[in-house]
């Protein structure tokens, strides 16, 4: 049996899905709208036993040979309230309800510990991979990366680059997104001028200040267990994408064909992955008009459907055959 974690609205699962039930392969899906309402551990010395129940459906991990974390989160008795009856109302302190989470914490730490012993494929421990532990990796393994700068100083901010020099402006962790049932907000990188500071007196929230890399073209690179798939955006002609492409023009969309990287490239890659700790995850590159690659981030969630489309490779395929591959363990 598969066990996949995810989001109910992720579009790469739901195509993983598909190739699964064609393939009549037992899964069970748990999206991050689903809480583990009941939980069962049994360890002994012959014999080990997990059991969660979600909507009634009861999974004894014993059964799961194959574990993709695609996104999100397991959730155990998000739903749980705790009666204290005729205790002290002492015990309804933070202190409590911090201990209560540290234990649920605990669980899930296992369940994840068990779940990794499988042919497992995700980024269960590293989460959404921090930009500065990115670049500080990538660096390591020989990647050129921008001039990165975070302060919340103006007047530091202001010293530290050249009048007239251009910069962008990105979060450390990830892009803000909010959304209801009428709207969609979504922040989006841009240039910032070094004249924007120049009447800030007051301090500012810490903010990442990147280097502007003038670029030949962007570079989307998805990664698979040691095999890479690349491709080439020409972005840089469309004022809207120029900075980046993500600036989506639906209108026009950028050309999207498939790219070989240079072999030095490819190993810095690999290196990269492997010091992250990453089986799987899409990264963003782009190649300076000087003929340099950079490094700009990683995405462990892997957002891989345009290189499949744009490459002709059904990625969506390669992932079932890693989940169906007993030779990772």
């Amino acid at each position: 049996m598969v066990l996949v974690v995810s989001t109910d609205q992720d579009h790469s699962t739901n195509d993983v899905i598909k190739w699964l039930l064609r393939l009549n392969v037992p899964f069970v899906r748990i999206n991050d709208d689903k809480s583990i309402r009941d939980i069962e551990i049994l360890s002994q010395n012959n014999n080990s036993e997990i059991v969660l129940t979600i909507d009634d459906k009861r999974i004894n991990l014993n059964d799961v040979n194959s574990f993709w974390h695609r996104k999100s989160d397991i959730s155990l008795f998000s739903e749980f309230k705790v009666e204290l009856g005729s205790l002290n109302r002492a015990y309804e302190s933070p202190d409590l309800h911090n201990y209560l989470n540290r234990e649920i914490d605990s669980l899930k730490e296992y369940i994840m510990h068990v779940l990794r012993q499988k042919n497992y494929l995700g980024n269960a421990l590293v989460g959404d991979a921090n930009k500065l532990t990115s670049f500080h990796v990538a660096a390591s393994v020989g990647f050129l990366i921008p001039n990165t700068y975070v302060c919340n100083n103006t007047s530091k901010i202001k010293q530290k680059f050249n009048e007239g020099a251009k910069q962008i402006g990105k979060p450390v962790n990830d892009s803000f997104v909010s959304r209801n049932s009428q709207t969609a907000i979504q922040s989006k990188y841009s240039i910032i001028e070094s004249k924007f500071f120049t009447n800030k007196s007051r301090d500012i929230f810490p903010s990442c200040i990147q280097q502007y890399i003038d670029k030949k073209f962007e570079l989307r690179v998805f990664y698979l267990r040691g095999r890479i798939y690349s491709m080439a955006i020409f972005s840089q002609k469309d004022e809207q994408t120029k900075v980046d492409y993500r600036n989506y023009n639906d209108e026009r969309p950028n050309r999207m064909v498939p790219y070989n990287l240079p072999v030095e490239i490819e190993k810095k890659v690999e290196a990269f992955m492997k010091k992250m700790e990453l089986q799987t995850g899409s990264l963003d590159l782009i190649l300076t008009k000087g003929n340099e690659y950079y490094f700009l981030e990683v995405n462990p969630f892997g957002q891989y459907g345009m290189v499949s489309v744009g490459c002709n490779i059904n990625l969506d395929k390669e992932i079932v055959n890693e989940l169906l591959n007993q030779d990772f363990k």
